[in-house]
């Protein structure tokens, strides 16, 4: 069946297929439909939450994720492709939320810090290094 979404005060209720999830502020509930001896719940952060459903927006929303990671997110959805020039910023945490469409917004954020520097090799790829 057809993913379905109700919003019922603070909860949020989600249904796909057979299987029913209650999303709160600190924590997931599942409750397979039409019965089960005992639901399966399981604490998880509100960032992940965010992070879980950041598609419906456009936006990525990131919580100490590794910066290969966040590259994987912008670089399936543009044409723009980003390349980790220094295997060592891979572990890099990166934290906030962001357009999915403007590479060039990140690009311009991770510049400013000042330990990356930033290589254009062409209109579609952008050479991230380590700033020395």
């Amino acid at each position: 069946s057809a993913l379905r979404q109700a919003i019922s005060g603070s909860p949020t209720f989600l249904s796909v297929n057979e299987r029913t999830v209650i999303f709160l502020a600190s924590e997931k509930s599942a409750f397979p439909i039409p019965s089960a001896p005992s639901p399966i719940v399981e604490a998880v952060a509100s960032e992940a939450i965010r992070e879980a459903l950041s598609w419906q927006e456009r936006k990525l929303v990131f919580a100490e994720t590794p910066l290969r990671d966040v590259i994987a997110q912008f670089n399936r959805r543009n044409r723009v492709q980003l390349i980790l020039g220094d295997a060592s910023l891979g572990e890099r945490p990166v934290g906030g939320t962001f357009a999915a469409d403007n590479v060039e917004g990140f690009v311009r954020l991770l510049e400013g810090s000042g330990t990356i520097t930033v290589e254009r090799r062409d209109e579609m790829t952008v050479i991230l290094r380590a700033a020395r």
